[in-house]
């Protein structure tokens, strides 16, 4: 069964033209929601993709999207970088360390940089493109 975060995958496919699933497979991010909202006063449409429940993207279109996604992506990598410090400080800070936790999660940091940053560069060439 398709979740609801590659539906949302698959319309923003079709409305953007951008393909990233090979980036965004096994990735951390979720979509949650996407919306179509219509400017009633000027009949502008614009777009809104949820992520993570509290985190969401705006945009009218595919430029747009790419620049705040960029945006968006560039801070989940600072936010890794931030839990990999912290994990680092405490491993020092502690007398007992479990060290096959230690490691699974330097591996869970480590995958979802890689996957951000293979994000990050294919949209940044998409970006050069414009």
């Amino acid at each position: 069964m398709e979740s609801n975060s590659d539906s949302i995958y698959e319309v923003l496919v079709k409305l953007l033209g951008i393909k990233f699933k090979a980036q965004y497979n096994n990735s951390n991010i979720i979509f949650e929601r996407f919306l179509q909202i219509k400017d009633m006063t000027t009949d502008q449409i614009h777009f809104a993709l949820i992520l993570d429940s509290q985190k969401f993207i705006k945009f009218r279109n595919r430029n747009e999207f790419i620049e705040n996604f960029i945006v968006y992506l560039e801070a989940e990598l600072k936010e890794l970088d931030n839990q990999f410090e912290e994990l680092q400080k405490n491993a020092r800070e502690e007398r007992w360390v479990d060290e096959n936790a230690l490691f699974l999660q330097h591996e869970e940091i480590g995958y979802n940089g890689k996957k951000l940053n293979s994000m990050i560069k294919k949209f940044k060439s998409l970006q050069k493109q414009v």
